[in-house]
């Protein structure tokens, strides 16, 4: 552990409330930002994440986008491939976590790895921009017990069609 670190306010725990939709883009985005031994508003050096960078609707996904992710040799990039072929397959149809998860051939915890690795592979694929997701998502209630409720996923149709163009 550095030992460079001065503790300052910025450092104080906060609890807030976020959907349980967006709790993995919360902690990538934590895990993306957290250098230890690093403020950036001391240091000068830009977090890792670029604010700056213009944002590409996850609608807006090209074949080579697509052929990109295909090639990227990230473990998570590997199960998104996965993710993507069960929800071309059916496209707009809603997958359950579980549901998706079990089609995919996936743990539930390599699932929630391969979405919290996502967002970090879509900022690479195309120089320039940060992609959006191309999977939309909303949180409905769970299709299995113990749980209250769980993310459901489903590809567009014309992404879908895209990104079977893409594996040709």
């Amino acid at each position: 552990m550095s030992t460079d670190h001065i503790p300052n306010q910025n450092d104080e725990l906060v609890m807030v409330p976020v959907p349980r939709h967006l709790l993995m883009r919360v902690y990538a985005f934590i895990a993306e930002n957290s250098h230890p031994g690093v403020d950036h508003e001391r240091s000068g050096e830009p977090p890792s994440n670029d604010e700056r960078l213009p944002r590409v609707s996850g609608f807006d996904w090209t074949v080579d986008d697509f052929l990109n992710l295909r090639r990227d040799n990230r473990p998570s990039s590997g199960r998104i491939v996965k993710v993507l072929d069960v929800l071309s397959a059916a496209p707009d149809s809603e997958f359950s976590t579980t549901r998706l998860a079990e089609a995919a051939g996936l743990t539930k915890g390599e699932l929630s790895g391969g979405f919290s690795g996502f967002s970090r592979v879509c900022k690479n694929l195309r120089p320039g921009v940060a992609l959006d997701w191309p999977i939309q998502w909303n949180y409905g209630p769970s299709s299995t017990g113990g749980q209250s409720g769980e993310t459901y996923y489903w590809l567009p149709a014309a992404l879908g069609e895209r990104w079977k163009e893409s594996g040709s």
